[in-house]
């Protein structure tokens, strides 16, 4: 018996949140992820930042008012005082431009300058913020970066006890996700991987925006020069990362596509302006669902934006909610109502630790996330001796990993129920959760996703 005509009475409210005209944005920080092995892209990935600086220096992105153009804009920022003003990107029909600018004051009078500009229509732009960037994830949880802990242990098979746990089985004679693409946005794809085989689509690279280019490597190299406790440099890496994620969306929708998308690389670096220009893509580029292993302490408008984009045209996005411990909040972008918020759940069924003795778990517990998955030693796919893993599958937990199980079962809500919107996909998913603990901060429950299609 399938659920097909379960919506009615279903429906989640699930508000847009809007930014605030003219609104100035400096947040604490916001970035992260990166890709190796041949690193064809480590001159786009990078740039120039002054000292400790998490931010690329004298760049801007600004969304500009309707009807505004960027020469109009350029000739009024120079006429102001900007030393010099250039376009270095735009996200196409959207108004957002990437700037490089000089000019003599700091980055947040920068920041009220561009706000202040005005012409007989009124402010040029609606909000304005700089282009931030980090390189370290494990110790700032102000920037984006893959939601995973620990290293990747090898493993002889990606057949993961998530499968069980969610159902995957019985959810697979109703529906398999054939035909429903999801896009994850990561740090790019292991495409020789013969988990992938047949089941790649729009392979595309953010940083260099070309098709392909999305090798999922890293370059062994301690790049942000830190040491561990016997001051031996700690090379970072969380190339892998999308490859892991990008088989667990698989585990659950055998039939679905995946559009691997590479916004982060393979030390955890990025940027805003490259992350939303990957949303964007992906919902341009027909994705059904989005995947974000990935999130930031601080709301980015640029981000807001991308995410306000895929929701209109209704395209589902899926994100970890964050690794920050009991207390922690749900991050950004899952903390945004239209975004599906994801934690993680352990193989009994709890909040997902770091340590089988913590008392605390890695996975947030907040009363923003909407469901929870498996997320705690998860099996996926892996590319062959990244990360010193010498096998084409690994185990790794975090609530990167919680997140995909329920990008794939949207994919199979999809198949079944074309048309279906984030807030008729999340009634189902939660009104079919396996129920846990009240009040643990694990949302709705855990997820089922053959109940889910109402699949015996």
């Amino acid at each position: 018996m399938r659920l097909r005509d379960a919506l009615t009475g279903l429906l989640v409210a699930m508000a847009v949140v809007a930014t605030p005209a003219s609104m100035l944005l400096v947040p604490d920080a916001v970035a992260s992820t990166r890709d190796h092995g041949e690193d064809d892209d480590d001159e786009a990935e990078s740039c120039d930042r002054r000292g400790g600086d998490n931010f690329c220096s004298g760049e801007a992105i600004v969304h500009l008012r309707d009807g505004v153009t960027p020469s109009a804009l350029l000739s009024a920022m120079i006429d102001e005082g900007f030393e010099t003003a250039t376009v270095l990107d735009e996200i196409a029909g959207e108004g957002i431009l990437l700037l490089q600018v000089t000019m003599n004051d700091d980055e947040e009078e920068m920041l009220e300058e561009l706000l202040d500009l005005e012409d007989d229509n009124g402010r040029l732009v609606t909000w304005a913020e700089l282009n931030y960037v980090g390189d370290s994830p494990q110790g700032n949880p102000s920037r984006f970066f893959p939601r995973s802990l620990a290293d990747p242990q090898a493993a002889e098979d990606g057949d993961s006890w998530g499968r069980k746990d969610v159902g995957a089985a019985r959810a697979a004679r109703c529906s398999t996700g054939q035909g429903i693409v999801v896009a994850v946005i990561d740090t790019g794809l292991d495409t020789a991987h013969p988990a992938f085989a047949n089941h790649v689509e729009g392979a595309w690279n953010a940083f260099l925006q070309l098709e392909g280019h999305v090798a999922d490597v890293g370059d062994g190299v301690n790049d942000d020069g830190d040491t561990d406790e016997k001051g031996q440099p700690l090379i970072d890496e969380s190339a892998g990362h999308g490859t892991h994620i990008s088989g667990i969306v698989l585990q659950v929708a055998p039939g679905a596509r995946i559009m691997p998308i590479k916004a982060l690389d393979s030390d955890g670096n990025g940027n805003a302006f490259v992350v939303a220009q990957a949303i964007f893509h992906a919902v341009d580029a027909g994705a059904d669902v989005v995947n974000l292993s990935l999130g930031t302490t601080s709301r980015s408008a640029v981000i807001e934006d991308a995410v306000r984009h895929a929701r209109e045209a209704g395209v589902i996005i899926v994100a970890a909610a964050g690794n920050s411990g009991a207390q922690g909040e749900a991050e950004y972008p899952a903390a945004l109502k239209q975004v599906i918020a994801v934690g993680a759940t352990d193989a009994k069924g709890k909040p997902a630790s770091s340590s089988r003795k913590a008392r605390a778990g890695f996975n947030t517990t907040a009363s923003g996330i909407d469901i929870s998955a498996p997320g705690m030693e998860i099996k996926s796919a892996f590319p062959r001796g990244v990360q010193s893993v010498n096998s084409d599958y690994a185990t790794w937990s975090g609530t990167s990993m919680a997140s995909p199980w329920v990008a794939g079962a949207v994919a199979l809500l999809l198949e079944e129920q074309q048309g279906l919107s984030a807030n008729q996909a999340l009634a189902l998913l939660q009104n079919s959760a396996n129920p846990i603990k009240k009040g643990n901060g694990l949302g709705a429950g855990r997820l089922n996703a053959a109940k889910a299609l109402g699949c015996r």
